[in-house]
């Protein structure tokens, strides 16, 4: 398990163990013939504090600021107190923002947006948000395509809910049950759901189809709903995976976009599978399989021939595959959305449970490459000009954020 920075606290630290790292790294023991060396977790430390103080002052919260909830999730990952005011604001922005405004505000991204804040939420305190983070689930399961994707969203009717904007702590801030203590007040900190809550939509809003990207989101959303105690319809777990398995290509992997929509499909997709889409494809069957109830989803045929694929297309210096798509949704090189991949790669690993693509150790080889690109006042960066975006997907990796889907069974 690899150790957490205890809070942005630490950013004092951080020169030292710049320092510390440095030292440490010129003794490290030579890699065997054809390895990398093993990356050093006092290097990783020091590049997220060093990354955190940079994302800090990027983290502008309101319903103009795409990036707000990833901004959000991101410093939670990092080991920001949920007191400091770069977290803290972010809360009480995700907790407090009516639906409505998402729609006055001419927000494009909405199931982006709140899948991130749902997943924020859960990560901070599941227990403390409970109610509003079911709000989030109801968004979500009526935003389903006709064809079980998701697409970019729409504001359904809402129901009311025991939940709703949070209420602000004494202080006026939007402090979880931790407060400032380390521990309580970290993500990770010990809270307990009291109560299952079923989510229901009367009626799904959604389009005919969506893509690829959207529904990772969505999923990765009702994931953390999920985690919090909101109970989704068994359907809305069962249509996903039937279109994300219809949508796999014979080489095992998938690309952005796939044209079916119900009844009477006719598949049109003349693009060829890419790296960032395959781990999404990937990611939501083990998703939809867990919530089916089937915790032996790594015997699935066409979950293993997604393991293959990456296997097979392995890298962390570029985009995997992208520039052999000849009808990529982005023109570009393998620059082009990379950051974006490499976050997807993570989630990839942790949800199957992997610590290897093929020959590769996906974490080291990915985790010594950010390190060798941090910029110089701790952000990284891409052709995409996306700073904040890649700093967020970079933090994400190193932290290893995304929580195993198979729970860690501990002795007693």
């Amino acid at each position: 398990m690899r150790s957490r920075s205890i809070g942005i606290a630490l950013a004092a630290a951080a020169p030292a163990l710049l320092v510390a790292g440095f030292a440490w790294s010129q003794n490290k023991p030579p890699a065997k013939p054809g390895q990398p060396a093993k990356v050093d977790e006092k290097e990783v430390d020091a590049a997220v504090v060093k990354a955190a103080e940079w994302l800090k002052r990027q983290a502008n919260y309101g319903i103009g600021n795409s990036h707000s909830e990833l901004i959000l999730y991101t410093l939670i990952h990092a080991g920001v107190f949920l007191n400091d005011p770069s977290v803290d604001k972010g809360i009480t922005f995700v907790t407090g923002m009516k639906f409505d405004e998402l729609d006055s505000g001419k927000v494009h991204e909405k199931v982006y947006r709140i899948a991130l804040a749902a997943m924020a939420l859960q990560a901070a305190n599941a227990a403390r948000w409970q109610g509003r983070i079911a709000e989030y689930a109801h968004f979500l399961v009526c935003n389903q395509c006709e064809n079980g994707q998701w697409s970019y969203g729409e504001i359904p009717p809402m129901p009311v809910t025991s939940g709703g904007p949070g209420t602000p702590g004494g202080d006026g801030r939007q402090i979880s049950s931790g407060g400032g203590t380390a521990g309580g007040g970290q993500a990770g900190g010990k809270t307990q759901v009291q109560k299952r809550i079923p989510i229901n939509c009367p009626k799904r809003i959604g389009p005919p189809r969506g893509d690829h990207s959207n529904t990772q989101y969505a999923l990765l959303g009702l994931r953390a709903c999920a985690e919090a105690g909101c109970v989704m319809p068994e359907k809305t777990w069962k249509d996903a995976k039937k279109v994300i398995e219809g949508a796999q290509h014979a080489d095992g992997g998938w690309a952005y976009a796939w044209d079916f929509p119900p009844p009477n499909a006719t598949v049109i997709d003349n693009s060829t599978s890419y790296g960032s889409m395959t781990c999404s494809g990937l990611c939501d069957l083990v998703i939809c399989e867990w919530y089916l109830g089937n915790k032996a989803f790594k015997n699935e045929k066409k979950i293993n021939k997604a393991v293959a694929w990456m296997g097979e297309n392995f890298t962390v210096s570029e985009h995997a595959a992208y520039t052999k798509n000849p009808t990529p949704p982005t023109p570009g090189d393998g620059d082009t959305w990379h950051y974006y991949y490499l976050y997807s790669l993570e989630r990839a690993g942790m949800l199957f449970g992997t610590e290897k693509f093929g020959a590769h150790e996906w974490y080291n080889e990915g985790a010594t490459w950010l390190l060798s690109k941090q910029q110089a006042d701790g952000h990284w960066a891409s052709g995409m000009k996306n700073d904040v975006a890649d700093t967020c997907f970079a933090i994400l990796f190193l932290r290893r954020a995304t929580k195993p889907i198979v729970p860690a069974i501990r002795s007693k």
